[in-house]
Parts: C-alpha cells; sequence; structure tokens
C-alpha cells in the first residue's frame, strides 16, 4: 500500500520560516502548504483542508489566534491539530497556548527543527493511527 502524503499548513508571514520547514520535511510523506496572512490561511484551509496546521501568531493585520477561533467555529476544521509557532516567547503564554483547545504544541522562536519536526512527526504518527481501520491494524 502507497505511504500517504499529509498536508501541514503553514500560516506565517516570513518565508524563509516556511522554507526551513519545508527543508526540515524534505524526506517525509508531506505536502507543505503555504500561507502569508489569515485570509489566506482560511481559504486554502476550506479549499484543500490540512491534516495539521503550523500557526504563526504575530502576523500584520489578523493574528494567528483569529484564525485559531475561525477554525474552532467550523465542523470542517475544528479537529485539525495545530501547532503554534510563535515570537511570543513568555512561559505564561505558552502554558496559556497549550491549554488552548485545537493545539497540540508551542514552540517559541528561534526554536530547534528538530524538536518541530519531532512534534509534526507524532502528530502525524497519532493521525495515522486514528485513521486506520480494523482491516489495517490486522495486517
Amino acid at each position: 500500500m502507497a505511504e500517504r502524503t499529509w498536508r501541514i499548513l503553514y500560516v506565517e508571514d516570513q518565508p524563509e520560516m516556511i522554507d526551513l520547514i519545508r527543508l526540515a520535511l524534505r524526506h517525509r510523506p508531506v505536502e507543505v502548504m503555504e500561507a502569508n496572512s489569515a485570509k489566506e490561511a482560511l481559504e486554502l484551509m476550506r479549499t484543500r483542508r490540512p491534516d495539521l496546521v503550523l500557526l504563526d501568531l504575530m502576523m500584520p493585520e489578523v493574528d494567528g489566534w483569529a484564525v485559531h477561533r475561525e477554525m474552532m467555529a467550523d465542523p470542517q476544521l475544528k479537529d485539525v491539530p495545530i501547532i503554534i509557532i510563535t515570537a511570543r516567547g513568555s512561559l505564561e503564554e505558552r502554558e496559556k497556548g497549550l491549554r488552548t483547545p485545537g493545539v497540540v504544541d508551542y514552540f517559541i522562536k528561534p526554536f530547534a527543527p528538530s524538536q518541530l519536526i519531532a512534534s509534526i512527526d507524532r502528530v502525524l504518527d497519532r493521525l495515522s493511527r486514528k485513521t486506520k481501520t480494523p482491516q489495517q491494524s490486522q495486517d
């Protein structure tokens, strides 16, 4: 059976950050989609639902929390896991973020790409196990 290709949407206004993640994930079965604004992210999510969202909180015009609220209000998107990637680095903000529904991890820039990749791998592994049918589990 062919390995599934996972869709990861990175919502980030700095193209070099998206390039870094693409480079780090190049050997994994993922398609990294990008959105440079909240509006673009929500439009893309509704046409090509991602399996995972990497979400920057500090963006021009509308911040990442607005994207999060829109996702939680949309029945088609509310179950998509979110990893926050932000320069907002206080311990209090990180703890609040990790207690927020839908958020599975929280990284503060600068971060070690290997830690983010490990987190992405854990999320995709969990999703993979969740989507297996009983027949696949017996194989």
